[in-house]
């Protein structure tokens, strides 16, 4: 299965943690591409920090749904603590 992934970060060392999920994530697949990082400020809340954002193109042999709770785990693993949603 193939898919794309977006990550965002907002606090502490962001490019840091960008590069962490993207080693995470070739652990559970084989990162094939990502993109450039880009600074945005937050669109709605605009009270948040600004955001650093990536794309990366993941291959891997899980199920979608194996695929997604992988992700949330590693989220879980580097500190995510859901605010928004």
């Amino acid at each position: 299965m193939a898919a794309i992934i977006d990550r965002n970060e907002r606090e502490g060392n962001r490019q840091q943690h960008l590069f962490t999920a993207l080693k995470k994530l070739a652990k559970i697949g084989t990162v094939r591409d990502s993109s450039f990082l880009y600074d945005t400020k937050a669109m709605y809340e605009t009270n948040q920090n600004r955001f650093l954002n990536a794309v990366c193109s993941v291959d891997t042999d899980l199920s979608p749904t194996d695929f997604l709770l992988a992700c949330k785990n590693i989220e879980k693993e580097m500190g995510r603590v859901k605010t928004y949603r």
